[in-house]
């Protein structure tokens, strides 16, 4: 049941990312790894706080993947999320850029009142939105 139903998010999240022409990745890219707190910019200046993956570094720039934002979903505490995720080096804070690559994601319909370090994310991004 349970491949089920990963097909049947997979077939919506593509459908999704044709209706709104956004590039499919040609492979899901796939995270896991607990949540790490970071300079709190995106809930502080932003309003939108992010769950963030500091541990693919080597990852990233092993497998090229290009920076920018993706879509996909998310699972934590055993629920699962859409998400979009920016993979970079957070390009928004000019001058104040990461000095290494990190996921950070924002989980969406997912209550943002209490943070989530430490908790075990785990990413699955299927589209890329824009660099």
């Amino acid at each position: 049941m349970n491949q089920l139903i990963a097909i049947i998010l997979i077939i919506s999240l593509y459908s999704l990312c044709i209706s709104m022409k956004i590039e499919l990745s040609n492979r899901i890219i796939s995270a896991i790894g607990p949540v790490a707190m970071g300079y709190g910019r995106g809930s502080k200046k932003l309003g939108f706080p992010t769950a963030n993956l500091p541990y693919f570094d080597y990852h990233i720039k092993r497998d090229q993947l290009q920076h920018g934002v993706y879509l996909g979903w998310a699972y934590l505490n055993n629920k699962r999320y859409n998400c979009v995720s920016n993979i970079g080096t957070s390009p928004t804070f000019v001058g104040q850029e990461n000095k290494i690559s990190i996921i950070e994601s924002y989980l969406l319909d997912c209550d943002h009142s209490s943070d989530f370090y430490s908790e075990l994310l785990s990413i699955y991004l299927i589209g890329f939105i824009r660099p």
